[in-house]
């Protein structure tokens, strides 16, 4: 040997036997292998048996080497096309391995696309990887076993600003519009819901308990003739609507004079009457009936109090009357944000415990409902 081989040689041998250690000491790492070796004939005994792999189509195999831990493995990816789960496949090799004596161990991971099984063996020293892949099915929304719940929504107050009319008028569920008539944006928007496809209808304002009496308004200081051409006006600025509702209104619509007055000249239009009960004390609707109008009336406030809270408390009692009859009536304000913000949170909502939102028109009569629209 010459002079200067030796230390060269010597540090070649060490540099040899850590390498040797190093992948003694990582392939131990795998507790699922057996140390016996006894299972290398597995893969010809396999190939013999009827085992799952038959029914799959391949997607190639490959063989990968981690260069950072010194892993070398082989992996096989198959894609399963029978109708079995993939459970099936889990117990069908658990069931190959044990009789076949291979140490063995698998995971699942499921992914958007796939389901993936993995079973981790050793072959002659290294490790071998069975990848069975089965297409996700779609994820089918559960039926609601709930019983259907018939509501609708009615946004009072509009006219008076358009803050919000895009916003409203996009909202995916059918929602009615009460429109304030001769309020700055109130034909503006009418002529924005038709284009939108959104049913609008008039609120006509009536004496409050305030007293304070403003222009356009029912109230018991005005004359017949005045409240007919009141009811005459409403109806140009809002055309196409084929219900009036009352805004305030809680003075008006306590006065059985001022009602009896009010639907002598409205029941001669094709108008039906929606009470907002603005308070307990309403006759509206029973002077209306008594003289031979339709009439709707008001179930819940969804906004009498402007917090989420409880604006979504007060959607969930109209939600459970809607199951009990045939068609729930809710009120909200067109100037309360709160109120679309849970319009909005409740989009999902509506779809999964099977509650139908209707316009407010579909609570109409049909026979009523179409010579209306003749």
């Amino acid at each position: 040997m010459k002079k200067g081989m030796l230390p060269g040689a010597v540090i070649t041998a060490v540099i040899s036997l850590m390498l040797l250690i190093y992948t003694l000491l990582e392939v131990q790492s795998f507790e699922f292998l057996n140390k016996d070796r006894s299972h290398e004939k597995a893969p010809s005994a396999m190939s013999r048996a009827n085992w799952p792999l038959k029914v799959m189509e391949s997607l190639g195999a490959y063989e990968f080497l981690k260069a950072s831990k010194g892993q070398y493995y082989k992996k096989e990816i198959y894609i399963a096309k029978s109708h079995h789960p993939l459970s099936s496949y889990k117990q069908a090799f658990e069931n190959y391995m044990k009789e076949m004596s291979i140490p063995h161990r698998q995971s699942y991971k499921p992914t958007k696309a796939y389901g993936i099984l993995s079973i981790f063996l050793e072959e002659k020293g290294f490790l071998r990887v069975i990848e069975i892949r089965r297409k996700q099915k779609p994820s089918v929304p559960r039926k609601s076993t709930q019983k259907l719940s018939v509501i609708s929504i009615v946004i009072d107050d509009v006219g008076r600003s358009k803050r919000l009319d895009k916003e409203f008028l996009t909202y995916p569920y059918p929602l009615t519009f009460a429109v304030i008539p001769f309020e700055l944006y109130s034909q503006s928007f009418a002529k924005k819901a038709k284009r939108y496809g959104k049913e609008v209808i008039i609120h006509a304002p009536m004496e409050g308990s305030d007293h304070v009496n403003s222009l356009y308004e029912i109230n018991s200081q005005i004359t017949d003739d005045q409240i007919s051409l009141l009811i005459s006006q409403y109806q140009q600025e809002v055309p196409n609507a084929i219900v009036l509702n009352n805004h305030r209104g809680s003075l008006a619509t306590s006065n059985p004079v001022l009602m009896r007055r009010f639907f002598k000249y409205f029941k001669k239009t094709p108008l039906f009457f929606l009470d907002s009960r603005t308070t307990k004390d309403s006759i509206a609707r029973s002077v209306a009936q008594s003289q031979g109008v339709p009439t709707l009336q008001r179930d819940i406030f969804l906004d009498h109090r402007d917090d989420v809270q409880s604006i979504r408390s007060q959607l969930y009692k109209l939600i459970r009357l809607g199951r009990s009859k045939r068609g729930a009536i809710g009120i909200g304000h067109f100037t309360k944000p709160q109120t679309l913000k849970v319009l909005k949170q409740f989009i999902p909502y509506f779809k999964t415990h099977n509650v139908q939102l209707i316009r407010l028109s579909e609570l109409v009569p049909k026979k009523r409902y179409v010579s209306l629209k003749q």
